[in-house]
């Protein structure tokens, strides 16, 4: 190695064997791992293998529950569909590859347009909201509304036990939801659109000990997925003998890598509704005798009776609020309360308390939905926009390649090498920060392809002028990357700020496709203007070459 270049060729190579390995998990054999109902291995061998038998999927088996699922071309998606069709499989999980491990990559995920599923966009009713409370909404009513519709709904996606769905405001006053994978659009919308149920229940702290105690001993995982689940919680009520008037629920926690709320722990409830959403006007955060974070709510006559009566019969134990069948919260009651007004104090920080407030506000001012968008994409769309537009990459790919080896010669095949690394690059990155690829974003790597030789191009040009003004091969190559520099950064530089505006300004498919030529244009500048100019440099070095092939 020529002095001076070792530092930049281990950079460049740490760089280059990183990208690989942090790309791996989504190119490399997939595996998904299913655990089956007791009893129905033999029917889930031959339904499934039935059912994926044209897609290439191989299948392990261990002991009599479960199923290895391999293939290249697993996506969530088809995870998703496996636990909708087969009630028999309880639990389906990828195994995680050792580069999602410890470099901290991870899949790059297919958006709805290539993985097939459901768009809906969705808005509150505010006119049927606006006759409830007697008055016209303001933006703050409209938002924080908007707010619970999107809690709502998050609580109720994950019955369908959908990965990789999406929740999220679009403009002020809609929300988008996409669930991918999902192939049942009415079930969705039958769910999704009904009043939320909320409850108030009294719990029973000696039989949740018992109940948890089994759940303990037999090593019970807890579905993501509300039916299941229900059938787990029947069973163990005969299992424990649990007596007729109590009933199991589970605590749902935030997960606070996605957001999303999972089952927890078992805790056992009366039969007996104490109260419901409708006994509470509303609610809000306030703070406790010692300035600490709380909420407060507010009662309607009748739910104040209620409540009295409640409070006075159960002093020092716990009432859980329950929405939609999951126990969001268990408060203890510490006294009898008479008034129409209470709060709910505890080691509560103020995010804490903004999702409490949240959903107690929710079931006192039920939110109604109305759908306003619907789109569904069937998976063999979504496989032929993969199809055609991979094609369109590799054509775009080997047009660009093949002139530039005509065009250029020795040097065109450099420039290949920069093209080639910076795909490379891009992947990576994409992998790395978790990106979600659209179409619009296939379109994105496809302009990228375009743009990335158009800094090779400009930097060719003038190293020719400067060989044409004979200058030595050293002192042209020298020459041309340095006075091609700042026309590249500039151009570059101005496309980057276009890019950011409509990263910010866009949504949906215009930040996907801001997104990737963003990333396009960094990943395009340090392939042509270091790595390019590393090799340009290492091989003038040696003083014997008197002409260069471009």
């Amino acid at each position: 190695m020529v002095k001076g270049f070792k530092g930049r060729f281990i950079i460049i190579l740490l760089v280059t064997v990183l990208s690989v390995l942090i790309i791996l998990p989504t190119f490399a054999e997939k595996t998904l791992k299913l655990t089956v109902v007791s009893g129905e291995m033999d029917r889930a061998k031959k339904e499934l293998a039935s059912r994926f038998s044209e897609d290439s999927y191989t299948f392990d088996y261990e002991g009599n529950n479960t199923i290895y699922m391999k293939g290249y071309s697993l996506t969530h998606a088809v995870m998703n569909e496996v636990k909708m069709l087969f009630d028999y499989v309880e639990e389906a999980e990828f195994e995680t590859h050792w580069a999602e491990k410890y470099l901290l990559a991870s899949k790059i995920k297919l958006g709805l347009d290539l993985q097939g599923g459901m768009n809906l966009v969705i808005q509150a009713d505010y006119k049927k909201m606006e006759e409830k409370i007697g008055r016209p909404l303001n933006e703050e009513d409209k938002k924080r509304i908007t707010a619970q519709a999107i809690e709502k709904i998050n609580s109720r996606i994950n019955m369908f036990g959908v990965s990789e769905s999406v929740v999220r405001p679009k403009g002020t006053e809609a929300i988008e939801l996409q669930l991918p994978g999902v192939s049942d659009p009415q079930t969705v919308k039958n769910t999704i659109g009904n009043t939320g149920q909320v409850e108030y229940r009294i719990v029973d702290d000696e039989w949740t000990e018992k109940v948890n105690n089994y759940h303990k001993a037999n090593n019970i995982k807890l579905p993501n997925d509300r039916f299941k689940l229900r059938d787990i919680a029947t069973e163990i009520a005969v299992a424990t003998g649990l007596p007729e008037n109590f009933q199991i629920f589970y605590q749902y926690e935030r997960n606070p890598d996605d957001g999303k709320l999972y089952p927890s722990y078992p805790m056992v409830l009366s039969k007996t509704v104490s109260m419901s959403g409708d006994d509470i006007k509303r609610a809000n955060v306030t703070q406790d005798q010692f300035q600490k974070p709380a909420v407060s709510f507010e009662l309607t006559t009748k739910g104040a009776e209620k409540f009295a009566k409640v409070t006075g019969e159960n002093v020092n134990k716990r009432m859980a609020i329950v929405i939609d069948e999951q126990v969001r919260s268990a408060p203890n009651i510490n006294e009898r309360i008479v008034s129409s007004s209470a709060q709910i104090t505890g080691n509560f920080t103020y995010e804490e308390s903004e999702i409490l407030a949240s959903i107690i506000e929710e079931g006192a001012l039920p939110v109604e939905l109305m759908f306003v968008e619907e789109r569904t994409v069937g998976p063999s769309l979504g496989q032929d926009s993969i199809t055609a537009g991979f094609k369109a990459i590799i054509i775009g790919l080997a047009g660009v390649m093949i002139f530039m080896i005509i065009y250029y010669k020795f040097s065109g095949l450099l420039a290949n090498l920069c093209l080639i690394l910076n795909m490379l690059f891009l992947m990576a990155i994409f992998s790395w920060i978790k990106a979600t690829l659209t179409l619009p974003g296939i379109a994105g790597l496809i302009l990228t392809v375009g743009m990335s030789v158009d800094a090779n191009v400009i930097i060719y040009e003038r190293i020719k002028e400067e060989v044409k003004n004979g200058k030595s091969p050293r002192v042209a190559v020298a020459n041309g990357f340095g006075r091609a520099f700042w026309t590249i950064f500039d151009a570059n530089l101005t496309t980057l700020i276009a890019a950011f505006i409509l990263s910010q300004v866009g949504t949906g498919p215009i930040k996907g496709f801001a997104v990737t030529l963003a990333f396009g244009i960094v990943c395009s500048m340090f392939a042509s203007l270091y790595v390019s100019r590393f090799i340009f440099e290492l091989i003038t070095a040696k003083t014997s070459i008197k002409k260069l092939s471009i």
